[in-house]
Parts: structure tokens; C-alpha cells; sequence
């Protein structure tokens, strides 16, 4: 089991990446689109008629950043970190069974 654990964390420490697919691309896209959505809902409703611009969009986008990615980064590492406490956990009942 502690050998198990240690590969689990080891596989978890790893960052995958899409080989066939941009999902970074089409995320920020699908982002932007939902933003600039968000924004023509905003000025409708105050009565604005101006043009939003891809650029201006896209650097507000790039300033809010990304919760969901810090999320998942931070679960990542807390699995790896609980991962690494149970293999020392095994290693140290192996241990001590063998010695006793």
C-alpha cells in the first residue's frame, strides 16, 4: 500500500496535457464570448450603445483570472500532499510489523 500511494502521488504531481484537442484555446474563447454576452446585457440595460472591443475584453478577461484552474490546482496538490502522508503512514506499519 505504500508503494501504491507513493505512484498515486507521483501520477497526481504530474500535469496532463491534451494531446489532440486546444482546451486552452477553446476556454478562453468560450470565456471571452460570455464576457463580452455579459457586458452587451449590462450596457442594454443602462441604455449604452457602444462597441465592445476584443482587445479591451480580452485583457479585463486575462485580469480577472481563473478560479475554477487555482481550485483545481489546489485540490491537485492536497490530494499529492494526502497521497505522500498515507504511503509514510504504510511505510512506518510495515516497519514496525516486521520489527515486532
Amino acid at each position: 500500500m505504500a508503494e501504491v500511494c507513493f505512484l498515486q502521488s507521483e501520477y497526481r504531481a504530474r500535469t496532463l496535457s491534451y494531446k489532440y484537442a486546444d482546451y486552452v484555446e477553446q476556454d478562453r474563447v468560450r470565456r471571452l464570448e460570455r464576457l463580452r454576452k455579459q457586458k452587451l446585457e449590462e450596457m442594454e440595460a443602462a441604455g449604452e450603445n457602444d462597441d465592445l472591443d476584443d482587445g479591451l475584453l480580452s485583457k479585463e478577461l486575462a485580469e480577472t483570472g481563473d478560479k475554477w484552474e487555482e481550485q483545481k490546482a489546489e485540490q491537485e496538490t492536497l490530494a499529492v500532499y494526502n497521497y505522500r502522508l498515507k504511503s509514510t503512514k504504510y511505510l512506518e506499519c510495515v516497519i514496525a510489523a516486521s520489527t515486532s
